[in-house]
């Protein structure tokens, strides 16, 4: 929202959306054998970057991304690659396309 500088930004349907989101992810196949408390970090960051992330620029995103990881490293005393987290979820999903040859899979593709 300070980004962006609009009142707008988080509205309760975003709040509603997220959720959704993190309930998705977290329910996902590909995270279940993973650790609950892993399951919880990175349902939540992938549901935070699906509603808000992808919205910004790329200096806003430079400036969230810092952010988001300071806040895991203060509150969660863990230290994360945003990117990293959304990138190995992206890839999941890609390898389950049959994409013709010279197409780049590159980050406005996986986006």
């Amino acid at each position: 929202r300070t980004q962006l500088n609009d009142k707008s930004v988080c509205s309760l349907r975003d709040v509603k959306r997220a959720n959704r989101m993190f309930v998705w992810f977290f329910n996902r196949h590909n995270r279940r054998n993973r650790a609950v408390e892993t399951r919880i970090k990175e349902a939540m960051f992938l549901a935070i970057a699906q509603c808000y992330y992808y919205r910004l620029n790329q200096n806003q995103r430079e400036k969230f991304k810092k952010e988001i990881e300071g806040i895991a490293k203060n509150k969660l005393h863990e230290r994360i690659v945003f990117e990293d987290i959304i990138v190995v979820e992206q890839n999941h999903y890609v390898k389950k396309l049959q994409i013709e040859s010279g197409i780049a899979i590159n980050r406005a593709f996986r986006e």
